[in-house]
């Protein structure tokens, strides 16, 4: 959610979770929710975020219009933390994008290194991604004893942040640090990390030409290690 606040004007907002856990929402139901018990909550709970509490491709095909505020928040379990298959696949992220209005933005987080051997999975998703969005923006979330460090361990599994963007390819370091910082100013910040976790943006090139795209027929994230 955090990175909603990063962006200027888009239209509309989908979220995709993924992790270990459970997942409380109003019994799954497919709806749109003011909030849903379980899956939102602490600073970022209120009437103001928008929520379809369900299974990932399910809602979003069950979705036909884009939305002015947050399209969804898809949360999807799996064992081992690894994202389910057919949310990672070029066809599920066009029919995200057939949803977005043209500033819309995309969000997924992924357990990955950024770097190394154990990037796989963020670097697929990474490629795949690229082949839909006019703009592909990755934020690997430091551990707390990274905080305060001038650099963190890239080739170390992390939860990592995926935005990209439909109809813009203006975010940079600079334009997300200094929304970041003028929020925090603002006491609009709802994290105290906000600032540092914005300022965490990659700004290398990932590597693709090993990794594979995937698709509906072939997306084999499932023996990818992170």
């Amino acid at each position: 959610m955090t990175t909603k606040m990063l962006a200027p004007a888009f239209g509309a907002f989908l979220v995709l979770l993924t992790g270990v856990g459970d997942a409380k929402a109003d019994g799954m139901q497919q709806r749109r929710t003011a909030q849903a018990p379980g899956c939102i909550s602490g600073p970022f709970a209120g009437p103001y975020i928008g929520v379809n509490a369900g299974y990932g491709r399910v809602n979003t095909t069950q979705s036909s219009t884009p939305d002015p505020s947050a399209t969804g928040d898809d949360s999807a379990f799996t064992v081992g933390g690894q994202v389910p298959f057919h949310l990672t696949t070029q066809e599920f992220m066009h029919e995200v994008r057939s949803l977005l209005k043209p500033d819309g933005v995309f969000l997924v987080n992924i357990n990955s290194a950024v770097e190394g051997p154990n990037s796989r999975i963020l670097r697929a998703e990474y490629k795949t991604a690229l082949t839909v969005f006019d703009a592909v923006l990755i934020f690997p979330r430091p551990f707390d004893t990274e905080r305060g460090k001038p650099k963190i361990a890239l080739s170390r599994g992390r939860n990592v942040i995926l935005i990209g963007l439909a109809g813009r390819n203006d975010w940079t370091l600079d334009s997300v640090a200094g929304t970041a910082r003028s929020l925090m100013k603002e006491e609009k910040a709802r994290t105290p990390t906000f600032l540092d976790d914005a300022l965490q943006l990659y700004t290398g090139r990932p590597r693709t030409d090993d990794v594979p795209l995937l698709t509906d027929d072939y997306a084999p994230v499932d023996t990818m290690v992170f």
